[in-house]
């Protein structure tokens, strides 16, 4: 039945997925097709799958519900070519069945993790036209993530993905023009058309990437202000560089007029966001007090966090501040 058949073993992830399927029903439903066929790796149990199809229609499953009414009315041989019938035609739930697939990708919970699995799972969904799959399979092939490398099978899924309007996918297209990855050299342009449409469908990596290519002095792209709107955009999806960036800016009057507070605010952000280049910057601007309001003992806490991630800079820093006595008076 699969095209891309192989034999996997993966019984015991089948048993560890079961209890991490029982909070979402439409993927207990999912993965129940797969138990009862024997399909996608997962071993064959056709009463364990009985079983969830009726646990996942308590938890809510409409399509579980249909299926486990049939059961009641139709013998096992009708049971098995209706079953056959769902998991191949078009009335699969194709976002649960990528929910499921999501989480062998990730080795999420006690689900086992197997790239090779999840290949198979994400080329089942992106055939059926799931876009959010196809870039998913797109990215493995990119990548090499249970699969070989292949720039053209990555290109191919991508764009599919891109068509159906998916920003991340537009996004690795672009990472794939400015890379050299598509059989030519870097190319400037279309790396920046397709960071362009990504960042126009909400992908923030690709604001931010695109937000950097318009800070670039003398070329094509070069504006400052979209940069700075582009950060902002960003930054407020919680990209921890974009807040930096756009921290930067606002305490520069880069692309926006000059702003102290939203800087702090900005910069703040990144450092929360586990930024350390900006836990070291803001750190240094709070202890100098020439773009922003001084503020010492902002400055010895951002050190602090950054001298615990191993920043040397950050170390020495400390060691100054508490050498001159800067933060205990400023903690008196």
């Amino acid at each position: 039945m699969d095209s891309h058949s192989k034999d996997y073993d993966l019984s015991k992830a089948a048993q560890e997925a079961k209890s991490a399927l029982s909070g979402n029903p439409d993927a207990k439903y999912l993965f129940s097709l797969f138990q009862y066929l024997g399909e996608g790796g997962i071993q064959k149990d056709k009463e364990a799958a009985k079983k969830g199809f009726s646990e996942a229609a308590e938890s809510g499953s409409v399509e579980a519900g249909i299926v486990a009414k049939e059961f009641e009315k139709n013998p096992e041989d009708v049971m098995d070519g209706l079953i056959s019938k769902r998991f191949l035609g078009e009335q699969r739930d194709t976002a649960a069945c990528a929910e499921l697939f999501a989480m062998y990708d990730k080795g999420n919970d006690k689900v086992k993790k197997s790239h090779a699995e999840a290949v198979r799972f994400y080329l089942t969904c992106a055939e059926e036209g799931d876009a959010e799959a196809q870039a998913k399979i797109g990215f493995m092939y990119l990548m090499g993530k249970g699969i070989p490398k292949d720039k053209e099978l990555a290109l191919k899924w991508l764009s599919k993905a891109a068509d159906s309007g998916d920003g991340t996918a537009m996004y690795r297209i672009g990472q794939m023009y400015d890379q050299g990855l598509c059989n030519t050299d870097p190319d400037e342009k279309l790396a920046f058309k397709w960071y362009e449409k990504a960042a126009e469908a909400g992908n923030r990596d690709a604001q931010f990437a695109l937000g950097c290519i318009c800070m670039v002095p003398k070329k094509f792209h070069t504006d400052v202000k979209k940069a700075a709107r582009l950060f902002e955009k960003a930054a407020e999806q919680g990209h921890s560089e974009a807040q930096y960036q756009i921290g930067m800016c606002y305490a520069y009057g880069q692309g926006v007029n000059r702003d102290p507070s939203l800087a702090v605010k900005w910069l703040e952000k990144s450092c929360e966001s586990g930024y350390q280049q900006g836990m070291v910057d803001f750190a240094n601007m709070c202890f100098e007090g020439q773009v922003i309001p001084k503020d010492l003992k902002k400055a010895a806490h951002w050190f602090t966090e950054a001298a615990n991630r191993c920043n040397g800079y950050a170390q020495y820093a400390l060691a100054c501040m508490y050498g001159n006595g800067y933060y205990y008076e400023q903690s008196d």
